[in-house]
């Protein structure tokens, strides 16, 4: 597969019996995620209403529920239908 903007550095996985390319776990991510500057962040607890929501999430910190994919990264977290538990702690952008 040839790369290209939108599968540059993919890879593949086997999650719950199917097959996935991603960019999550590339190169090209890993550089991404360790060039996040935590120094803007602060920690929150999750209130249960948005348990499982990065979408939620996003609409209330990051501008929007299309932005569910970056609490996801902020947060390290990799399946948005189990991961965000209720009450777990959270990077959030500080204020």
């Amino acid at each position: 597969m040839a790369a290209t903007r939108y599968n540059r550095g993919a890879v593949t996985y086997f999650h719950k019996g199917k097959t996935t390319v991603c960019s999550v776990g590339s190169p090209a991510w890993d550089q991404f995620v360790n060039g996040l500057d935590m120094q803007f962040y602060d920690i929150g607890t999750l209130p249960l209403q948005h348990t499982h929501r990065p979408d939620l999430i996003a609409n209330v910190w990051w501008g929007g529920p299309l932005n569910w994919w970056i609490p996801m990264v902020v947060n390290n977290q990799f399946d948005p239908f189990e991961g965000f538990k209720s009450s777990s702690q959270i990077l959030v952008p500080k204020q």
